[in-house]
């Protein structure tokens, strides 16, 4: 799923001499949609052109078609007016344990690098598009149109190619090697079951697995991708929480897993006491 940021009324940042962020986001994600379809990638774009599309429904439009990848397109501008600012800039969703973040480093390095610029560590963000979406959701900035140098190069058709094919090439690169998936999860009797497996290339980093219950370790066991974890017998009544993490053998971090169960247990025993009356 590719989002194309702002459109319609919404214009986005504008450059020095009037050039409009939205545009720009439209034609970088006409380009990425090409390119990852060339690769037998099924790509849908939030808008395909200029109009105003709610951020909500750019979120339901990812995790309705449960899209592998979320990718929001925008190009920067300094609040401060400073045109001095060119960097590139990736933003991630705010949770503690994420496979987008692994993600973001490559497509901030490969733009960066490709344009000749610097870029700012990858950082999470509580922006409506990276809530309540699919676990790999991006914001690209791959640099501000605030800038007029980079403003004239956003002009350029063939600069912004090569911008959408900095950002293709580490999506790829990405997914070649892969990421840890929890599948087949069941929790039955006090015991936990599921498949830890890597979605690419690499392998599973079996000594980075952890198994949380309420972010303290459990018990497990971990053979050929069957992982068996023992919840302890006596369990406090409430609501609980299992989180199973993972690293690939290229360090990538696994999609965020967790698991919430609650505890209800009948009364042992009953007291009842009768106060005097007071009449």
């Amino acid at each position: 799923m590719i989002d194309p940021g702002h459109g319609g009324d919404e214009l986005g940042a504008v450059g020095p001499t009037g050039l409009q962020e939205k545009a720009v986001n439209l034609q970088v994600a006409y380009v990425l949609k090409g390119l990852f379809e060339g690769e037998g990638a099924n790509v849908y774009l939030t808008r395909d052109g200029d109009f105003s599309v709610l951020l909500l429904d750019r979120v339901r439009a990812a995790t309705e078609r449960e899209a592998d990848l979320f990718l929001s397109i925008h190009h920067n501008s300094n609040s401060e007016r400073r045109e001095d600012i060119n960097r590139t800039e990736v933003y991630y969703p705010p949770v503690p344990f994420t496979s987008a973040r692994d993600l973001a480093f490559y497509i901030a390095e490969s733009i960066a690098r490709e344009k000749g610029i610097g870029f700012m560590t990858p950082l999470p963000a509580r922006y409506r598009v990276l809530r309540d979406n699919v676990p790999l959701s991006l914001i690209v900035e791959p640099s501000y149109i605030s800038n007029p140098e980079e403003e004239i190069r956003l002009r350029d058709p063939e600069y912004l190619k090569r911008e959408a094919l900095a950002i293709f090439r580490a999506v790829r690169s990405y997914f070649e090697k892969g990421r840890p998936r929890v599948l087949n999860f069941c929790l039955k009797d006090w015991k936990i079951r599921a498949r830890v497996v890597n979605t690419g290339r690499s392998g599973v980093d079996e000594n980075s697995i952890e198994v949380l219950l309420n972010g303290k370790p459990l018990p497990f066991y971990f053979d050929e991708g069957e992982l068996t974890a023992w919840l302890p017998e006596r369990m406090p009544q409430g609501k609980h929480i299992v989180e199973i993490r993972a690293l690939n053998l290229e360090g990538h971090r696994s999609d965020p897993f967790r698991y919430s169960f609650t505890v209800k247990r009948p009364a042992e025993s009953i007291s009842v006491s009768i106060e005097p009356s007071a009449g």
